[in-house]
């Protein structure tokens, strides 16, 4: 298709958001629960190294749900043309905290159909959890991952769930949706809009009103820097939709690529 092999980029307007999105980035990895989030996409490159760091934080009025922080940085590299794994080192703040190393993890994502051949591509994706602080939980988080073209759009969906590890752990599976939908008419420059739903435990969800809801714009984009080599970015920003969500969380990711 045009849209995915288009030179028609924007390089200094490119260049400037990648770096915008980097320095936030950097801003507090090394020095800043979960990760960082963002929408899975279920295709593996086959024989590509990837090196990214994400970082996220919280805006609200309340001090108890106001500036918590998370960032991470990862190695992955796709194994085969079905299976590619990432290792993880993450850091957190809570609301009036301070920074501190929070967990390692081991993240893995299967292709289970070939791209493009069927309506949708699918995949699988299972994450183990190591935690460092004393009172957390080690877990795991197994999920379905979802991509749909029509036309220029990209629609990814993720239904992921999370058990806690323990004598003392959580006795639920915690149930997490993220939606993603961007328009791809220039790979540099794509707008979209994203969703984060966290309704509780599978099979037994929160009443409506204590489940976590946030949506808002995104911008994505990638920019080839060698024949075998590109850089990736996201930036966007979440609106809390009810009262169970803070009323803003900055989000940021830069990605690089190589073989």
């Amino acid at each position: 298709m045009a849209f995915l092999t288009s030179n028609s980029t924007h390089p200094r307007l490119t260049g400037l958001l990648v770096n915008v999105t980097f320095g936030l980035v950097m801003a507090v990895t090394g020095t800043a629960a979960q990760a960082a989030k963002h929408v899975l996409s279920p295709i593996v490159e086959h024989g590509e190294f990837e090196v990214e760091s994400k970082f996220d934080r919280r805006f609200d009025d309340k001090s108890e749900m106001d500036n918590a922080q998370s960032a991470n940085i990862s190695i992955g590299y796709g194994v085969t043309s079905y299976w590619a794994t990432e290792l993880e080192l993450q850091w957190k703040q809570d609301p009036q905290g301070s920074y501190h190393f929070d967990s390692s993890s081991w993240e893995n994502r299967f292709q289970l159909t070939p791209q493009g051949e069927y309506w949708a591509d699918l995949g699988l994706f299972f994450e183990y959890e190591k935690v460092a602080q004393s009172g957390d939980h080690d877990n795991y988080t197994v999920g379905l991952l979802a991509q749909k073209e029509f036309g220029e759009t990209l629609t990814t969906f993720n239904l992921l769930l999370t058990r806690e590890l323990g004598s003392d752990a959580a006795p639920g599976t915690a149930t997490e949706v993220r939606l993603q939908m961007r328009w791809r008419s220039n790979l540099a420059l794509q707008p979209g809009v994203e969703i984060y739903y966290e309704p509780g435990d599978w099979g037994n969800f929160s009443p409506a009103d204590e489940r976590r809801l946030r949506a808002g714009p995104v911008l994505v984009g990638q920019l080839r820097t060698g024949a075998l080599s590109k850089v990736k970015y996201e930036l966007g920003y979440l609106f809390g939709m009810n009262a169970a969500s803070e009323r803003g969380t900055l989000r940021a990711r830069v990605e690089y690529e190589f073989r």
